[in-house]
């Protein structure tokens, strides 16, 4: 025991500088402590103010029917989105465009064929043939890409432009004059 008073005595200003510098940071980390409590106090007063609330336990259970009413509208979003996709899957969205001269006595490419098609290459050739005396316009149903009615060679390049033609853009050949193709 005199071995430990002794070096208490010895060793006296170092033991008390030592509990200074601790009561010192116990007094920092008090004021930190209560500078965050104070933060977190006026963050919960400015809840509780907007919030209309009696308490935090109200305010928990109505950010909890918000959520479940959220989740309801977005089910019911997608539901409707999935309608949307499967009827814009039937809708016109592939086009290609032929215009070419029908006949000899004609010019500036009047007549065309035109390929209108849904997603699964359903739709119709519409030919349009102009001429100086008489004007002729033909539709053709297309299922899956075909028709059972023989297609001419500006309506197979309108179909097979419109077959490719995944974004919807028009796409037109300029001038096919069918002597041209058939080498007169």
């Amino acid at each position: 025991m005199e071995l430990i008073s002794s070096f208490v005595q010895d060793n006296q200003v170092s033991i008390l500088l030592g509990l200074a510098a601790l009561i010192i940071i116990q007094f920092v980390l008090f004021l930190l402590g209560r500078a965050s409590l104070a933060r977190q106090v006026a963050r919960y007063r400015a809840l509780m103010r907007t919030a209309d609330a009696k308490d935090l336990d109200q305010i928990l259970v109505d950010l909890g029917n918000d959520l479940r009413r959220l989740e309801g509208a977005l089910n019911d979003a997608d539901r409707r989105l999935d309608g949307v996709n499967r009827r814009l899957d039937q809708a016109l969205q592939r086009v290609g465009v032929v215009r070419f001269n029908a006949y000899d006595d004609t010019g500036s490419d009047l007549s065309f064929a035109i390929a209108l098609l849904d997603a699964q290459h359903n739709g119709v050739v519409i030919s349009s043939l102009f001429g100086r005396h008489e004007s002729r316009i033909y539709a053709k149903p297309i299922q899956t890409g075909e028709s059972t009615y023989l297609l001419s060679d500006e309506e197979r390049e309108a179909l097979r432009r419109a077959k490719v033609n995944a974004d919807g853009r028009n796409q037109t050949q300029k001038s096919v004059n069918r002597e041209e193709e058939k080498g007169v």
